[in-house]
């Protein structure tokens, strides 16, 4: 019995010997193999919401990319979008005096860092009209316009309200900002008394640096 099992060990040694060696070499290939690169992810720096409340009414101010997120950083030539959203937080209505009492004339007015005024992204702002123009207890209203555009032909001109409560046209195209840094400011008035517009005033400034790369 003992004799067999020592045929039996020798005959085994070299299968084992063989084995150790194939294990050991594909250890010492791993080894050599170089590593896949690690993806490179360009991860978007978020700009901080910047909310303005008086009486309940929160105002924010936000610069958009092409993808809907609030940044401050653009590529030269890449979309901006100015939204304004105004909410009202209160238990009841909200009643403004009208859409142009509130915005005024210099919406979303852009100068360069040394102070030069650019202008304005629209030339022609038609109100959606909402009654009275009031704002329910927890709803709000979005602002929205592009900086940049083509120009329109205002008599077949088809705006889409359901992204803004006020529809922009651009008469003359707007070229895209050049590289340099650049900052949107303007004032509107959260003013509620419907039968003086100019009575007590309510003035938010609105303002956000950006910069073009």
């Amino acid at each position: 019995m003992k004799r067999n099992q020592l045929k039996l060990s020798i005959f085994l040694l070299p299968l084992i010997a063989a084995i150790g060696l194939l294990v050991t070499a594909c250890n010492n290939s791993e080894d050599n193999s170089e590593p896949f690169p690690a993806p490179v992810i360009h991860e978007v720096e978020l700009d901080a919401d910047s909310v303005h409340v008086y009486d309940s009414i929160s105002v924010k101010f936000q610069l958009l990319n092409k993808d809907s997120l609030p940044v401050v950083t653009f590529k030269e030539g890449e979309d901006i979008f100015y939204k304004l959203v105004i909410y009202n937080g209160r238990k009841g209505y909200a009643n403004f005096a009208s859409i142009n009492t509130i915005v005024g004339e210099d919406l979303f007015r852009t100068y360069s860092s040394e102070g030069k005024d650019l202008g304005l992204p629209w030339d022609v702002g038609i109100g959606n009209g909402l009654g009275t123009n009031s704002i329910a207890s927890g709803d709000s209203i979005c602002i929205l316009c592009p900086a940049f555009g083509p120009a329109v032909d205002l008599e077949t001109w088809v705006a889409d309200r359901t992204k803004s409560f006020i529809a922009f046209a651009k008469e003359e195209t707007r070229q895209p900002f050049s590289k340099g840094s650049y900052y949107t400011k303007f004032d509107i008035n959260i003013n509620e008394d419907l039968h003086n517009a100019n009575k007590g005033e309510k003035k938010v400034e609105c303002r956000k640096n950006f910069i073009i790369e």
